[in-house]
């Protein structure tokens, strides 16, 4: 567990879909997608953000055993 990522709780194949962690407040996707939302966005909040998304890459790219990820 790394406190930047969500957990996948389960997966299912049919139909094909994930269970993950709830996230409140939603995605960072779907706020960087809401028109006019950047604006909201201090430099020093972009960094943050981009600091520890690259700390939960650098978590799953060093985790044993390895982890699978996508975007």
């Amino acid at each position: 567990e790394h406190a930047n990522l969500v957990s996948l709780h389960d997966f299912y194949l049919s139909p094909p879909c994930f269970l993950m962690e709830f996230v409140p407040g939603g995605t960072l996707e779907a706020t960087l997608r809401t028109p006019g939302s950047l604006a909201l966005f201090s430099w020093d909040l972009i960094i943050r953000i981009c600091i520890e998304i690259a700390e939960a890459m650098r978590y799953l790219h060093n985790h044993e055993p390895q982890v699978l990820h996508g975007d």
